[in-house]
């Protein structure tokens, strides 16, 4: 079983380190424990810690493109 560090789970979950880093201070993805490797302290993400985190980033949209979109009114003209 492979080991990612958290750059590398980014990259696999198609986010960038920073909104990564965001989801775990805002408790929005489950990530795994802290490790102490070699004097520093790191998460490995499993494989199975990836397709968790995966299924739950699917399910966001862009807030930037969704947000202020009007809906359409029946008979009336959307802009």
């Amino acid at each position: 079983m492979a080991s990612y560090s958290t750059r590398e789970a980014a990259k696999l979950l198609g986010v960038s380190m920073a909104t990564i880093n965001r989801y775990i201070v805002a408790d929005t993805i489950p990530v795994p424990a802290l490790i102490r490797v070699g004097g520093v302290t790191v998460r490995l993400w499993s494989d199975k810690d990836i397709a968790k985190a995966k299924a739950i980033v699917a399910e966001f949209t862009d807030g930037r493109r969704t947000r202020h979109r009007k809906t359409k009114k029946s008979g009336g003209k959307a802009r």
